[in-house]
């Protein structure tokens, strides 16, 4: 499958499930901790910390979910940019 029409799958599914504004700053924040120095588990734990402050009606699961689709959304972005 393209990876444009894999990106917008993820990007319709996420603004459906969790709004696009919580979508956004879920891939904002991934983003962010790309170029750090963390290990990918740090990372994820790096992120998962700042998405439960704003995503707190959301289960620990649903923002794990989030976190791997905005990880291979961004990587479909990055590897056809």
């Amino acid at each position: 499958m393209p990876s444009a029409i894999l990106n917008a799958m993820i990007t319709v599914l996420m603004r459906s499930l969790i709004g696009g504004v919580n979508w956004m700053h879920v891939k904002n924040t991934i983003l962010s901790l790309a170029d750090v120095n963390l290990t990918g588990a740090e990372k994820r734990q790096a992120a998962l910390y700042e998405l439960k402050a704003v995503l707190a009606d959301f289960s620990t699961s649903m923002m794990n979910f989030a976190i791997e689709a905005a990880v291979i959304s961004i990587k479909k972005d990055s590897s056809h940019g």
